[in-house]
């Protein structure tokens, strides 16, 4: 008997609640003013 789900599903659920919850944007706009904090312009 197997438990849980199988690597193929985990990692589409995964990719789908990254994109609902804007996380790339979150870090680009992190790394975006880290950047500008290190070398203000």
């Amino acid at each position: 008997m197997r438990y849980g789900k199988p690597w193929s599903r985990f990692f589409r659920d995964l990719y789908q609640q990254i994109c609902d919850d804007n996380v790339f944007n979150g870090a680009a706009a992190l790394g975006f003013y880290l950047t500008l904090s290190i070398f203000p312009p």
